[in-house]
């Protein structure tokens, strides 16, 4: 596979527009699914409070890289399965809320042996 970008390279600005446009349909499809989905599952969720999420989400990403890798974090389909879950056994939203916890307690602690990081560049 041959790359058209190099990591250091930088894109026309008439590209770059094109690109930022594109990657803000996708950003912006997942992040208000979510929402939805969770919704139609029985619990209340604002889509304004998972823009809201992503955004801190991001700024603090950001702020860990010293702004190095320009990612934008959304949200995540991964704890779907946990709420269905939790809504399926009549848990509540405080069994969702400590399911989604311990999911992701458990990928906090796996990340690292799995080849991922979790610290924050220095």
């Amino acid at each position: 596979m041959k790359l058209i970008y190099g990591i250091e390279d930088k894109p026309k600005f008439s590209k770059t527009l094109v690109f930022a446009f594109q990657q803000m349909i996708a950003i912006m499809a997942a992040t208000l699914l979510v929402p939805l989905l969770v919704t139609s599952y029985g619990l209340q969720a604002d889509a304004a409070a998972a823009l809201f999420g992503a955004g801190i989400g991001t700024i603090v990403y950001l702020f860990c890289t010293k702004r190095r890798s320009p990612v934008f974090l959304g949200s995540s389909f991964t704890f779907l399965g946990a709420y269905a879950a939790t809504i399926g056994q009549n848990y509540g939203y405080w069994g969702m809320l400590i399911g989604v916890a311990f999911a992701g307690l458990v990928y906090g602690i796996l990340t690292p042996y799995y080849g991922g990081s979790i610290k924050c560049i220095t």
